[in-house]
């Protein structure tokens, strides 16, 4: 259980990770086969390209949970730190609600594209474009986790 726990709790390190090896050492094969043997290589430009979108949704889903979302902290930070802990509610209930609405789109980009393959790779387009669900979907998981913290924090009677 705790390593299905710590898997959770850095799910998206660790894919973020595993992605920007991957776009690293695509993107340095494509060098060396340019400059060293005069030969470009078909498929790492659109497999970076792929895998760099994937990284701006997961990053999406990361910076929720980090706490890191950008807000304007200069009027809030004078407020009882309970009204801060509401307000969070609402802006992450807002945020959730942004990220259902997009994911509809997401999901229907995904379903629309079977049988779609892309150009250099003969990759499924599905599962290129499952990537921006995936961060979408998370990304309202990990929302909605923000608004149960911060509702513990209003419940309190003292808070932190």
């Amino acid at each position: 259980m705790k390593k299905i726990r710590w898997a959770w709790d850095n799910f998206e390190e660790i894919l973020l990770g595993l992605i920007i090896t991957v776009i690293t050492l695509a993107s340095g094969l494509q060098v060396i086969c340019r400059y060293l043997f005069n030969n470009s290589l078909t498929w790492s430009e659109e497999l970076s390209r792929y895998l760099f979108v994937w990284t701006g949704f997961l990053t999406l889903s990361l910076s929720i949970k980090a706490r890191s979302i950008i807000s304007i902290d200069a009027f809030v930070l004078w407020m009882p730190q309970r009204v801060r802990a509401g307000l969070n509610v609402l802006v992450y209930l807002f945020c959730a609600g942004v990220f259902a609405a997009l994911s509809v789109n997401a999901y229907h980009m995904v379903a629309s594209s079977a049988g779609q393959v892309s150009p250099a790779m003969g990759l499924p387009l599905a599962v290129v474009y499952i990537g921006p669900l995936l961060g979408l979907v998370l990304s309202i998981i990990r929302s909605l986790g923000r608004v149960i913290c911060e509702c513990k924090l209003v419940i309190r009677k003292e808070a932190v």
